[in-house]
């Protein structure tokens, strides 16, 4: 038009129409992981400027779908003009002992609705958001689970109206005011979420941190509890002691469960007639009746009567030949008729018939004689010699009612014979050698029927050699050794079948006849040799007197078996 200035408005906007690029199609999109990072990637498109401002206001609308992984938004051409955007965003924590998984939903669902009334271009962006988080944690043995959910709502709520009067002036306003109002939501949304999804892993790793912990303490203190019990629970223990120190004595349990311990050495020249029971139940030592001789070296055997028969033995001054009984009902002693005998070092076996075999031992010169007493007329008669004689052996009574008897010291030396006492024949008949030549060794029979024999002394050595006799074949086989040479100690079959042996120091073991192997239990609270050890009716095992270093002792002991 002739005489209108040239840079006008209406030239200014025709000049930038003609240079403004062809535009790309507007979109948003916004990426959702897994973990917490949000991102959002920005284009847009505006309408050309020829379209009608219905056209353009319709580019307004935004619609969204948002789902995990990958969320997109989109803004719609059509009806813009009030939009509602709602996100919700559920995250599932789940923590086993060797996973912890975590899964994000986030939806977005977005309304537009568009209404064209004025020039002015107004906008009105509201965010709500609510975070909701429930940690469950359940604590087993060996399974920890924790939980975490956690829901996010972001509502959007955007309200365009719109009067046209002049196109271009109305379609600039909405285009800023759209870009704006995206920008806006964009800048909201991403804090909350990182925020809340920031402190939901603080929270849980804070959770996780304290099971730890109390995990960790408690198993320190479990550990602590069963170190403290293990300590504390010994296999041995002192008990009451007696009220004189002896060694070399006897040893006998009688039927009513009280211990009757007899005679024995104070010192090396001070020979004992003095007895003593323990009562089991109190743990005690009272004095009972003195035998009518003083003796060491001696033996004791409880008879199917109830009392204890006492034989042989040395006074200090001769070899004894006397033997004399104790009543448990009126712990009183009496004496019986004496053996045909003197003897020292022998031993003593109750056969199936109730009578009292007596074997060896040192009269003068070491014998090979035998003789029989009968308790119910308190009467000694001979019966048939050994083939060897010895003393400072042992005899062990097998099931089939023959009596074994091995080792010891001859009138020519050590011995490994052994030999067998029919009961019904009256005779004796050799069986095949040991493998070892021993004395003051000791001879078990275990629950299978065979016969254990253990250490002794060989040529002066205490030795750690054992075996095992065969009564069905009549044969002797090497087991495992002990853990240590012993010589003068014990040997006691417990309840569960295992032997204990202790003596000739503290220490003790026990032979598993099931696996033929040793393994060492506690040690002793005393060294101790020329003990007695007699295993109680409870199982227990109590170990009296003995001597260390040829001092009497007067402790005993108790081994607890298990």
């Amino acid at each position: 038009m002739a005489g209108r200035p040239p840079n006008t408005r209406a030239d200014q906007l025709g000049s930038k129409r003609a240079t403004e690029a062809t535009p790309t199609p507007k979109y948003e999109k916004i990426d959702v992981d897994n973990a917490t990072a949000v991102t959002v990637k920005s284009g847009k498109k505006l309408g050309p400027l020829a379209k009608s401002l219905i056209g353009v206001l319709m580019i307004v609308a935004v619609a969204a779908a948002v789902t995990v992984p990958a969320v997109l938004l989109t803004r719609p051409k059509t009806d813009p003009s009030s939009t509602t955007v709602t996100t919700s965003t559920t995250s599932t924590l789940t923590t086993t002992p060797d996973i912890v998984t975590e899964t994000t939903t986030t939806t977005t669902t977005s309304t537009t609705t568009a209404t064209t009334t004025t020039t002015t271009a107004t906008t009105t962006t509201t965010a709500t958001t609510t975070t909701t988080t429930t940690v469950t944690t359940t604590t087993a043995t060996t399974t920890l689970t924790t939980a975490t959910t956690t829901t996010v709502t972001t509502t959007t709520t955007t309200t365009a109206t719109t009067t046209t009067t002049t196109a271009p002036t109305t379609t600039a306003t909405a285009t800023v005011d759209i870009v704006s109002t995206s920008t806006t939501t964009e800048a909201e949304l991403v804090p909350t979420v990182t925020e809340t999804i920031t402190d939901i892993n603080s929270t849980v790793t804070e959770t996780i941190s304290d099971i730890n912990s109390t995990v960790t303490e408690t198993i320190t203190d479990i550990n602590s509890t069963v170190t403290s019990n293990t300590t504390e629970m010994t296999e041995w223990r002192n008990t009451g002691s007696m009220n004189i120190a002896r060694f070399e004595h006897t040893e006998s349990v009688l039927t009513n469960g009280k211990v009757l311990v007899t005679g024995g050495r104070h010192n090396l020249s001070f020979y004992l007639n003095d007895a003593e029971l323990y009562d089991p139940s109190t743990e005690t030592w009272t004095a009972t009746g003195s035998m009518n001789y003083p003796r060491r070296g001696h033996t004791a055997s409880l008879l199917t009567d109830g009392k204890v028969l006492v034989t042989g033995g040395y006074n200090g001054t001769q070899l004894l030949n006397i033997a004399e009984l104790y009543d448990s009902s009126t712990e009183t002693w009496t004496t019986t008729g004496s053996m045909n005998y003197a003897r020292v070092g022998h031993t003593v076996s109750i056969l199936a018939n109730g009578k009292v075999l007596v074997a060896g031992g040192r009269s003068g010169n070491t014998g090979n004689s035998t003789e029989l007493y009968d308790p119910s007329t308190g009467t000694w008669t001979i019966t048939g010699s050994m083939i060897d004689a010895r003393r400072d052996h042992r005899a062990s009574v097998l099931r089939n009612g023959n009596v074994l008897v091995t080792g010891g010291t001859g009138n020519t030396g050590l011995t490994n014979s052994a030999e067998l006492y029919d009961p019904l024949t009256e005779m004796w008949v050799m069986t095949n050698n040991m493998n070892d030549v021993r004395y003051y060794h000791t001879s078990s029979l275990l629950p299978d029927g065979k016969v254990l024999v253990t250490g002794g002394l060989n040529n002066a050595i205490s030795i750690n050699l054992a075996e095992l006799y065969d009564p069905s074949t009549g044969t002797w086989t090497a087991t495992s050794s002990m853990n240590n040479g012993r010589q003068i100690h014990t040997a006691s079959v417990l309840t569960n079948g295992k032997v204990l042996v202790v003596g000739d120091s503290n220490s003790a073991e026990l032979y598993d006849p099931s696996t033929e192997t040793w393994t060492t239990t506690d040690s002793m609270n005393n060294v101790r040799s020329s003990h007695t050890a007699s295993v109680l009716q409870n199982g227990n095992v109590l170990i009296a007197g003995g001597s260390e270093l040829n001092i009497a002792l007067s402790s005993s002991e108790l081994y607890q078996s298990s």
